[in-house]
C-alpha cells in the first residue's frame, strides 16, 4: 500500500481493479483510505482528495470527537462496537449475577456495585465471543457460496 500526503493529510492509497475510486475515513483515528483503478494517475488522485478536502476534514473531526481517546473503563458512557455500529454501554449495579443484553443502541451490563473493571471487560468479551459464535454458521455458507469453496465443518 502506498502512502500519499495530500495538503498535509496522510493517504493510505491502494490500487485495485476496480472501475471507481472510493474514499473511506476509518475510525478510530480518522485516517484516510483510497483504493483506486490501477491505471489512475497520482495527479487525478490529488485532485480527487483535493476536491473533497473539506468533507474529508469534517468527517475526521466527527470521527476524533466520538472516539474517546485511551482505554475504556467499562462504565456507563462508555462507547463500544458491535458489527460496525456504535453502542453506548450502560452499566446498572444488581447483587444477581453479571450478565449483558442489547437493547436499541444500547449495551445493558447488569454487574454487581462492586465488580471491577476486568470483571465488566471480561462480560464484554463473552458477549463478543457469543455473538460471533452464533454468526459463524451464517457467514461459513455465505462465504462458502461467495468463494465457490466447501469449509471442513
Amino acid at each position: 500500500m502506498k502512502q500519499l500526503i495530500i495538503n498535509g493529510i496522510p493517504i493510505e492509497l491502494e490500487r485495485k481493479r476496480i472501475k471507481n475510486m472510493y474514499l473511506r475515513i476509518l475510525p478510530p483515528d480518522g485516517r484516510v483510505h483510497i483504493s483506486a483503478p490501477m491505471k489512475i494517475s497520482d495527479a487525478e488522485i490529488q485532485h480527487f482528495v483535493t476536491s473533497r478536502l473539506q468533507w474529508i476534514i469534517k468527517q475526521q473531526s466527527k470521527i476524533q470527537n466520538r472516539h474517546p481517546k485511551g482505554e475504556l473503563d467499562y462504565n456507563t458512557g462508555d462507547v463500544l462496537y458491535l458489527w460496525g455500529r456504535e453502542y453506548r454501554l450502560k452499566v446498572i449495579h444488581t447483587s444477581g449475577r453479571g450478565k449483558i443484553s442489547i437493547m436499541g443502541d444500547e449495551i445493558i451490563l447488569l454487574c454487581k456495585a462492586d465488580s471491577s473493571k476486568e470483571q465488566r471487560e471480561k462480560l464484554v468479551h463473552r458477549m463478543y465471543g457469543d455473538l460471533l459464535h452464533q454468526e459463524i454458521p451464517y457467514l461459513l455458507v455465505r462465504w462458502e457460496q461467495v468463494m465457490g469453496v466447501k469449509a471442513y465443518h
